[in-house]
């Protein structure tokens, strides 16, 4: 972000909790679970490498890449308006190309957001909701059933229902019981979400949504699908993008990537009473993390998505302390593209790229 209005920012910022405060009152606080405009106070863009990011192989698809997904070998791609890829990459240096799917009911289709369970895929698509595919036969994917949504977005499945971020509309619950006829069960108001990731936690189950207004992030309890209720909700001066859940020793993390602001971190082992836990600062407009522990070496890391600014790797071992070790920069490299989503395999890190398809890239720990 421009200096002068990051500046300007923080101050505006500074000038909207002096009024709240004024108007609340003395001695009283703004309630805990609904933190307005409270600014990310950790970050810098320096920092001491530890990893070396370099790119590994690449494959330049028809369409624009909004997501990947990565499972058994096979790469899924939701290429916008032209369909899901499935690829081949045993061999990551030199992916190849399975099969293409496409909604050929309608002329019109962008596929943005995709989660891969099993033998099934379930595609968000901008202009005609879910989709549920098979793909157990990966060289012929077909076509089980649609919900017409639109402004579909991403899309994240639990058990028999489907939880599709949808923009403007918030989410929507879709029961997938029967896979053939996806049925619409309830909806909620979040504020423009982009990304949603759900969670059973004993008898109950939530929603963690990233949202572009009102709550950048937000917990929502969909235990009772007929009367969904906000439990909790964090807005920073930016945007809420990408939301990815990561279950570690001490406690269960909620990480949310504000395209202004960076890597936000919330407490969620309570998700009735989550808070803020840390936040980092990153160059780019960031977009979507994923959470991975490196079995060799014990440390957790949160991969990043930052669009011309590409890939970054943060240390998040510490929740509370998260270190940037790692930076692969689009705009510094001959890599084309801009990094929107990513997916994590071992030491590979799969970018959906948008005009650029799917780069590949590759890390290892830096020798001292």
């Amino acid at each position: 972000m421009n200096p002068s209005l990051k500046r300007y920012l923080i101050i505006l910022n500074l000038l909207v909790v002096v009024t709240l405060v004024s108007f609340i009152g003395c001695g009283k606080k703004i309630q805990k679970k609904y933190m307005l405009f409270e600014q990310p106070d950790t970050g810098t863009a320096t920092y001491t490498a530890t990893v070396e990011i370099t790119l590994a192989g690449a494959y330049d698809t028809p369409g624009t890449t909004w997501d990947v997904q990565v499972s058994n070998n096979l790469a899924y791609v939701a290429d916008g308006m032209s369909g899901m890829h499935i690829l081949n990459v045993a061999a990551p240096t030199n992916p190849t190309l399975l099969s293409t799917f496409e909604h050929s009911n309608s002329a019109a289709y962008i596929y943005r957001g995709l989660h891969v369970l099993g033998n099934t895929a379930y595609i968000a698509d901008s202009f005609n909701g879910l989709h549920v595919v098979d793909i157990s036969n990966s060289s012929s994917p077909a076509l089980l059933g649609t919900s017409v949504y639109k402004n579909a977005w991403d899309v994240y499945v639990l058990g028999n229902v489907a939880y599709l971020a949808r923009s403007g509309a918030g989410i929507t619950l879709i029961d997938i019981s029967n896979s053939s006829a996806p049925a619409y069960i309830s909806q909620f108001d979040t504020g423009y979400a982009y990304d949603v990731h759900a969670r059973a936690v004993g008898n109950n189950s939530y929603v963690f949504s990233a949202n572009a207004q009102n709550w950048g992030f937000q917990v929502t309890d969909v235990t009772n699908t007929s009367n969904l209720t906000r439990v909790y909700g964090y807005e920073s001066l930016g945007s809420g993008r990408g939301i990815y859940v990561y279950a570690s020793i001490p406690g269960t993390f909620a990480y949310n990537m504000d395209t202004y602001f960076g890597l936000q971190i919330f407490n969620i082992t309570n998700p009735a009473n989550p808070f803020r836990a840390s936040s980092l600062s990153l160059p780019g407009s960031d977009r979507s993390v994923c959470v991975l522990r490196d079995s060799a070496s014990g440390i957790t890391y949160a991969y990043t998505a930052s669009w011309n600014k590409g890939v970054h790797m943060v240390d998040v071992s510490n929740a509370y302390n998260p270190v940037q070790v790692g930076t692969y920069d689009f705009s510094e490299t001959d890599t084309k593209g801009y990094a929107q989503e990513l997916c994590v395999v071992g030491n590979y890190i799969f970018v959906a790229a948008a005009d650029a398809g799917v780069q590949i890239l590759q890390w290892q720990p830096i020798t001292p």
